[in-house]
C-alpha cells in the first residue's frame, strides 16, 4: 500500500493549474532545504538588481547559519559580505574565484572525502539548489550569459505578478522600522512570524508581508525556528518577552527576550497580538 500525505494530495488536485503546483512544489523544497527558499527571497529582494549568483552562493550565503571560531554568521551578516564583494571590480572578483578554486583542490589535502575541499564538486552542489529554485514560484534562472545567476521570479506563474508587487513587498521592511521606532542592528534580521509560503494564494502570500506579520530578531534564534521548519507561528507576550510557540505542540517554544534577542515597540504588543491570532484563525 502507498499513503499519500495531504501536500501531495493537494499536488494531485491541482494537475491542471500550474501555479498552484508550483506554489506546492515551492513549498516542499523549503521544507528540503530548512528554510533556504524563503531567506534566499529576502536576501535577493535586498538587492536593487533582484538576482544572486552562484559565486555569491557559494562563497556566502552557503554558510548561513553556520558557526566558526564560536560566532555564528546571521543572514545579514552574510548579505553584508555578498555585498563587499558585489562592490569589487570584475577583475578583482575573477581573482577571488580563481584564488578560491587554487584552495579548493582535492590534491591540496589528505585523508577521506569529509577532509577534503573540491570547488566542482561545491559549484555543482550550488547549481542544484539553483535548480531547483527555478522550478518554484519564487526564483528563474538566467538564459546564456546570466545562466549563473537566480532571478527573482515575476509574471503569470510566480508569486509577483508585475513588478509593484514586488516594491511593495520590499516596503514591508521598511515599514517595520518606521513603526517600531527601531535602528538597524548587526546581526538582527527581519522575520516573518506566520511564514509567507504558508499562503495558499497570491492574495494570502499579500496579507501575510506586512509588518505586521514581523519581528526583528537575532541570526541565532532565527536559524532555530528555521530548524524547525517555521512552525512557530503563534505569538504570546511574557512581559515583553515575545514567545514563538509551535501550535501542533510538536517543537518547544522559542523565547525572544526584548533588548537581547528582539526589537520592537511595545506599543504595538496589541497590534502584534491581534493579526497573529486573526490570520492563524483565517488560514
Amino acid at each position: 500500500y502507498v499513503s499519500l500525505t495531504d501536500t501531495a494530495i493537494d499536488l494531485i488536485k491541482n494537475k491542471n493549474d500550474t501555479f498552484q503546483k508550483k506554489l506546492i512544489y515551492t513549498k516542499a523544497v523549503d521544507i528540503l532545504t530548512h528554510g533556504l527558499a524563503n531567506d534566499l527571497l529576502e536576501i535577493v529582494k535586498s538587492n536593487s538588481d533582484n538576482n544572486i549568483s552562484i559565486y555569491e552562493f557559494m562563497f556566502f550565503i552557503s554558510y548561513m547559519g553556520k558557526i566558526l571560531n564560536g560566532h555564528y554568521y546571521s543572514r545579514t551578516e552574510l548579505v553584508d559580505f555578498m555585498q563587499e564583494y558585489r562592490s569589487m571590480s570584475k577583475i578583482q572578483q575573477n581573482a577571488v574565484v580563481d584564488t578560491v578554486s587554487e584552495y579548493c583542490n582535492p590534491k591540496n589535502f589528505s585523508g577521506d572525502k569529509t577532509n577534503k575541499r573540491d570547488f566542482g564538486n561545491w559549484k555543482n552542489e550550488a547549481q542544484q539548489i539553483f535548480m531547483l529554485m527555478d522550478q518554484t514560484v519564487l526564483f528563474e534562472k538566467g538564459l546564456e550569459k546570466y545562466k549563473d545567476l537566480l532571478f527573482i521570479k515575476i509574471g503569470k506563474d510566480a508569486l509577483y505578478k508585475n513588478p509593484k508587487k514586488l516594491a511593495r513587498s520590499k516596503k514591508a521592511k521598511d515599514e517595520y522600522f518606521i513603526n517600531h521606532n527601531v535602528s538597524k542592528i548587526t546581526g538582527f534580521e527581519l522575520h516573518h512570524v506566520i511564514p509567507l509560503l504558508i499562503a495558499k494564494s497570491r492574495e494570502e502570500f499579500d496579507a501575510l508581508d506586512v509588518w505586521q506579520n514581523m519581528v526583528y530578531i537575532d541570526g541565532y534564534t532565527h536559524g532555530k525556528i528555521s530548524q524547525t521548519n517555521n512552525k512557530n507561528i503563534k505569538m504570546k507576550f511574557a512581559g515583553n518577552d515575545i514567545c514563538l510557540i509551535d501550535v501542533a505542540h510538536i517543537f518547544n517554544d522559542i523565547v525572544c527576550v526584548k533588548g537581547k534577542n528582539v526589537e520592537y515597540s511595545i506599543l504595538n504588543k496589541n497590534k502584534m497580538l491581534v493579526y497573529n491570532e486573526h490570520t492563524i484563525n483565517s488560514l
